[in-house]
C-alpha cells in the first residue's frame, strides 16, 4: 500500500512511510517506518517506527499525524506523535476501514491546531483542536458526509468534500468553512460543484489548489466463451462504469453488483438496471459474493454496523439480512455448493465450509507450512469438494480441492509460468476449466484434465494501464463477467475559487 509523501516546511526534505519485508512478530503485520529524504544529500534519518500512514508534518518539524494499526483487522487510530519524545495524542480510536470517512487530520498553516473528521450516529463531524491546551471545537451541522478537509494557505478557511444523498445520485461538492481564532464561524458555503473525481494534491502559498482527476473507464465486462473448448467466442463487452464485487443470479439472467448500501442488479445481456435492493445492514463487504441455486438468497462476507465481520444470507427480493457466521475478522470468497446446503469461504490461511441450517463451520483445509496460504475457495460442480489456491508468498500456481468432509486432498490444476498467477480463479460448471486473471491486462484458462493453459482474452486495446479481476463463469458456463480497473488522469491548477475574504480580496 502506497503512503503519501509529505514535505518539510522548509523544503528540505521529504518524509514517507516504508514498508519492510520482515515482520512485526508481536502484531502480526509488515514492520514499517517513518522516513526523512534530505534532497541536498540524498541520506534519509528514520523519525520513528510503527506508522501505518503518514497524513502531515507539522510546520515546525516537531510533530507529525498519520495512522496506527489496531490489532484488529481493518481497524485503525489517527495519532499525532511527538518525534522528539515519542509522546503520542489519540486524535480518533478504533476507526474501521479505508473508506470516505477517513479521519484526514491536517496541521493548520501555523502549526497551533489540528483538523480531523469523525463520524458518530451516521453524522460527520468536523474538529478543530489546539495542539496546547484543551480547546477543541466541533461543525455538525452539515447535511451529508465531510471527507479530505484541507486548510487554507492563511488559515481562514478550511475546504472539504460534503457528500449528500440526492434523488437519483449522491453529490459530491466542495465546501468551505471558515475559522476565526480557535472556532468555525458561519456556514459553509459551495464553492466548486461535482468534484467526483478531484483528489487533492497540495495548496500553494500563492492560493493555487493543484490536483488530480481521474476517469474511471473501467468496470463490469462479460465475455461469451465457447463451453466446450473454455476459449472467447466473441470480444469483451461492458455492462456497466464502474462497480467492484458482483455475482450471477443462477438461472444466468442477472448480475447482482454491490454498491454503498445494497445491491443494483441488471441485466447480464444488455446492462440495463432492473432494480435496486436497499441493505441496510451490512456496511462493508469483502470480494466473493455468492448466488444461492434458488434464487433467494445472496451470501457474502462483511461487517455490519456494530462493526462485526461475519458470514452473512442477504435475500434477494427484501434485502433482509442475517448473521448466518460471526467472525474474529475478515473472510473471502463465498460459494454455495451446488444443493443450496453448504457455504465455502476463506478466512486466514484456510478454508471452511458452513451448513446453512444450523451455522456451524468447519474448516477442512489449512496449510502445513508456515508461509503458504489456502485461500479462494470455489465449490466443485458436483458439490463433493472445495477447490481453492494454494499460495506460496504472493503468487499461486496450484489449484487443490478438498473433499467437504476434509478427508482427501487432490490437485485439480498447475501452471509452470510463475507470471500466471492463479490466485483468483473459477471453475467451470461443466468442471473442464479454470479461469483466471493474474492482475494484468490478460485472462487465461486451464483445462483441469493437465492440459496447458492457454491464452482466453487479452484486454489491452481497451486503453493504457488496464487490467482484469475477478473473473467468474456464469452458471450456463457460456460466458464470464470479469472486472476491468482503467483509470486516465489530468493534473490541474485552480485559484480564485474561495470566498473573497480567504483570497486576499483578489
Amino acid at each position: 500500500m502506497a503512503t503519501p509523501v509529505v514535505w518539510s516546511a522548509d523544503g528540505s526534505e521529504i518524509a514517507y512511510v516504508s514498508r519492510s519485508g520482515d515482520k512485526d512478530t508481536s502484531m502480526g503485520r509488515q514492520a514499517s517506518s517513518l522516513l526523512a529524504l534530505s534532497l541536498r544529500t540524498g541520506k534519509t534519518r528514520t523519525l520513528m517506527e510503527g506508522l501505518l500512514w503518514l497524513e502531515d508534518w507539522s510546520p515546525d518539524g516537531r510533530l507529525v499525524l498519520g495512522a496506527r494499526k489496531s490489532p484488529k483487522e481493518g481497524v485503525f487510530s489517527a495519532v499525532m506523535v511527538n518525534l522528539e519524545n515519542k509522546e503520542e495524542t489519540v486524535l480518533v480510536a478504533e476507526h474501521a476501514g479505508y473508506g470516505p470517512s477517513l479521519p484526514s487530520p491536517r496541521f493548520s498553516p501555523k502549526g497551533d491546531g489540528v483538523s480531523y473528521v469523525t463520524t458518530k450516529g451516521g453524522r460527520s463531524i468536523l474538529h478543530l483542536r489546539k495542539i496546547k491546551g484543551t480547546s477543541q471545537v466541533q461543525y455538525t451541522d452539515f447535511p451529508g458526509t465531510i471527507s479530505k478537509p484541507l486548510w487554507s494557505p492563511d488559515g481562514t478557511y478550511v475546504v472539504f468534500t460534503g457528500t449528500q444523498e440526492g434523488i437519483d445520485r449522491q453529490h459530491q461538492d466542495l465546501w468551505a468553512l471558515r475559522v476565526e481564532g480557535d472556532r468555525f464561524a458561519g456556514a459553509p458555503v459551495p464553492v466548486i460543484p461535482d468534484v467526483e473525481q478531484m483528489h487533492f494534491f497540495n495548496w500553494s502559498q500563492n492560493g493555487q489548489l493543484a490536483y488530480r482527476t481521474g476517469f474511471q473507464l473501467g468496470g463490469i465486462f462479460t465475455l461469451p466463451v465457447d463451453s466446450r473448448t473454455g476459449k472467447a467466442s466473441g470480444p469483451p463487452r461492458q455492462l456497466m462504469l464502474g462497480g467492484n464485487q458482483c455475482c450471477w443470479s443462477p438461472d444466468g439472467k442477472q448480475i447482482a453488483l454491490w454498491k454503498k448500501g445494497g445491491f443494483v442488479f441488471v441485466s447480464a445481456s444488455t446492462g440495463a438496471k432492473i432494480r435496486d435492493l436497499s441493505v441496510a445492514g451490512i456496511r462493508d463487504t469483502k470480494p466473493g459474493m455468492s448466488w444461492s441455486p434458488d434464487g433467494r438468497l445472496i451470501t457474502c462476507a462483511g461487517m455490519d454496523k456494530q462493526k462485526r465481520w461475519g458470514v452473512y444470507l442477504i435475500t434477494a427480493e427484501t434485502g433482509d439480512v442475517k448473521l448466518l457466521v460471526p467472525l474474529e475478522g475478515e473472510a473471502n470468497s463465498l460459494t454455495w455448493s451446488p444443493d443450496g446446503k453448504t457455504i465455502a469461504y476463506g478466512q486466514g490461511r484456510g478454508v471452511y465450509v458452513v451448513n446453512v441450517e444450523d451455522g456451524k463451520p468447519r474448516q477442512i483445509a489449512s496449510p502445513t507450512e508456515k508461509e503458504d496460504i489456502f485461500n479462494r475457495p470455489v465449490f466443485a460442480p458436483d458439490g463433493s469438494s472445495v477447490a481453492y489456491a494454494h499460495l506460496t508468498g504472493p503468487n499461486c500456481d496450484t489449484i487443490l480441492a478438498t473433499t467437504i468432509d476434509g478427508k482427501e486432498t487432490r490437485e485439480i490444476c498447475h501452471v509452470k509460468d510463475t507470471k500466471l498467477n492463479m490466485r483468483v480463479f473459477s471453475w467451470s460448471p461443466d468442471g473442464r476449466h479454470i479461469v483466471f486473471t493474474p492482475g494484468d491486462e490478460k485472462i487465461w484458462c486451464a483445462p483441469t484434465d493437465g492440459g496447458e493453459p492457454f491464452l482466453m482474452a487479452d484486454i489491452s486495446d481497451l486503453g493504457g494501464t488496464v487490467w482484469a479481476w475477478g473473473a467468474e463463469w456464469s452458471p450456463k458456463g457460456d460466458a464470464i463477467s470479469f472486472g476491468v480497473a482503467r483509470e486516465e488522469y489530468q493534473y490541474w491548477v485552480m485559484e480564485n475559487f474561495l470566498p473573497a475574504a480567504a483570497a486576499g480580496g483578489r
